[in-house]
């Protein structure tokens, strides 16, 4: 078996007999490819963002896994239709504590992730961006590009890849060290998440960039799968 590769290294990889939940959410394939086809607009030009770095907050620095190293054996899936505690981990989970990330709340991840691709200076905007603070609206349903076409909502200029892996990095180490919040247990114990497992946060698309999936072939990863690359450096950390 190969095991996933890190930096030209490669880590060692153990057989694993550990229940992975398999169970896809159908009803979510067409959220998927909504919110991708959004993504896909700041297709051209991400490399050379990647390349120029963040202009402002946070600079994300790890390591990239390489998607072709990546199989069925050696990755763990789950989303927000796995079993608890697993499930807790996810993007979408609604959260006991709100969010509070630069002293605004937010009632999931996801909900503080899409709300950061609207340009805040357009008053185009104004209305929807305080929906996200709502935890009765799903965010994604937000970001849907029939809606934004009907609303006139203006997507900001710096929604790019970079930009995304820095705001996604940003909510998840909010959750990782906010103290009340369960997941930097959940996520730093073995039980939970064999320690030899790539974190492949489930999506069933193509081109998804939050997550992906395993091939039908079993053999690599597809999609961009920037949460589980994030939670992998998160656990990888010592605990403070």
């Amino acid at each position: 078996m190969k095991a996933p590769k890190l930096d030209g290294k490669t880590k060692e990889v153990e057989d694993d007999d550990s229940k992975i939940n398999k169970k896809v959410d159908e009803e979510d394939e067409d959220e998927d490819e909504d919110e991708e086809t959004q993504e896909d607009k700041k297709e051209e030009g991400e490399e050379e963002g990647e390349k120029e770095g963040e202009k402002e907050g946070e600079k994300v620095e790890m390591a990239n896994f390489d998607p072709k190293t990546i199989n069925d054996s050696n990755s763990f899936k789950f989303n927000h239709s796995s079993k608890k505690p697993i499930k807790y981990l996810s993007t979408r989970q609604l959260l006991e504590t709100p969010l509070n990330i630069d002293g605004e709340m937010y009632p999931s991840v996801e909900h503080y992730f899409w709300s950061q691709m609207f340009d805040k200076k357009s008053k185009e905007n104004a209305e929807v961006i305080p929906l996200f603070k709502n935890k009765t609206q799903n965010p994604r349903n937000l970001v849907k590009p029939a809606f934004i076409k009907k609303n006139g909502l203006v997507i900001s200029e710096e929604w790019t890849l970079s930009k995304m892996k820095q705001v996604m990095y940003k909510a998840l180490k909010a959750r990782w060290e906010n103290k009340q919040d369960k997941f930097k247990d959940i996520l730093m114990d073995p039980k939970n998440i064999p320690k030899d497992k790539y974190i492949l946060y489930f999506e069933r698309n193509k081109k998804s960039i939050l997550g992906g999936y395993i091939a039908k072939d079993k053999k690599h990863m597809v999609g961009r799968n920037i949460v589980g690359n994030i939670l992998e450096h998160l656990r990888s950390q010592k605990a403070q």
